[in-house]
């Protein structure tokens, strides 16, 4: 009887602890900076996320770190980016790799690092561009899921990062004369 009161109570704390869990929340990006610029407005972001000793475990396991970045604004402009964080077991150096996909197709690589902690800090900052004509700004970061070849199975890594989404929305205000 006394296993069945336990097996309840762990019930509950697992079920609490999901439930007060961010792991579908919507994850805060905080803002760098913003400024005016000849070819339009350069907003610098980033998202907010505790990188512990788990996610720099996986990472040095060999499993990807994956988010899709999207920017748009009221008028059009959009980018969509594949930014993935990878670790060369072999050697221990980490690389960032971003591949464009709207709107068009292109990869960028980072110079490799043997710093977990700066190539986590490079990793969750983004630079998105935008024209001058736009008024409202929508800059996003999800969290994908990897598929693990080496295990044949797909790894999600939200309640580890804390969060699936991050989300800002932003209107340019008009200075006064």
């Amino acid at each position: 009887m006394l296993e069945n009161i336990a097996d309840g109570l762990l019930g509950l704390f697992v079920f609490l602890g999901h439930w007060f869990s961010p792991g579908e929340d919507v994850g805060e990006i905080k803002i760098l900076d913003a400024r005016q610029e000849t070819n339009g407005y350069v907003i610098e972001w980033a998202i907010r996320v505790d990188w512990g000793r788990r996610i720099e475990d996986l990472i040095d396991a060999g499993i990807p770190l994956r988010f899709l970045c999207l920017s748009y604004s009221d008028v059009g402009d959009s980018v969509a980016v594949l930014r993935t964080l990878r670790c060369d077991v072999t050697t221990y150096r980490y690389t960032i790799i971003d591949t464009l996909l709207a709107p068009s197709d292109s990869v960028w690589r980072s110079e490799s690092t043997e710093h977990i902690y700066e190539a986590l800090r490079a990793y969750g900052r983004w630079s998105s561009t935008f024209s001058e004509e736009a008024e409202r700004f929508h800059v996003e970061a999800v969290l994908l899921p990897t598929r693990v070849e080496q295990l044949g199975r797909v790894v999600d890594m939200s309640e580890i990062v804390g969060s699936r989404r991050f989300v800002r929305d932003l209107a340019r205000m008009e200075s006064e004369p």
